[in-house]
Formats: C-alpha cells, sequence, structure tokens
C-alpha cells in the first residue's frame, strides 16, 4: 500500500503545478500529498467495495447460481 500512496501523492503533486520535482520538494507538501493519496485510494475502496456487494446482491436475487458462485471464492 505504501507504494501505491506514493504513486498517487506523486500524480496528486505533479497535477497540482508545483515546479520542484517530487523528490526536492518539501516535506509538508509531501505529507499533505500523501494524506489526500490515502484518503483517495480509501475512498476509492469503498466505492469498489459497495459496488462489488451490490452486483452480489443482485446475481443472488436472480437465483442464477453460476453468477452467484463467482463471488464466493
Amino acid at each position: 500500500m505504501d507504494h501505491e500512496v506514493e504513486a498517487v501523492a506523486k500524480a496528486f503533486y505533479e497535477v497540482s503545478g508545483y515546479q520542484e520535482p517530487w523528490d526536492r520538494a518539501p516535506p509538508s507538501i509531501q505529507a499533505r500529498m500523501r494524506e489526500d493519496a490515502r484518503t483517495a485510494i480509501r475512498s476509492l475502496d469503498d466505492y469498489r467495495g459497495d459496488h462489488l456487494v451490490d452486483d452480489f446482491l443482485v446475481a443472488l436475487q436472480s437465483n442464477n447460481p453460476v453468477m452467484a458462485s463467482g463471488w464466493m471464492h
């Protein structure tokens, strides 16, 4: 997860228009970008998890054992 956080933080930094390269960015800015990255990753994980549960419930309600069995593994 640390690698993922670092990659997202660096991407946020780069699109924010800072002139210095990421490795020369002030530690306070890097820390803020990492926190923003963690928040974004958590939000995306929550979003994905909610949709997976919804899809599973639809599969169960459709009485489709093939669809539902794919979620059991």
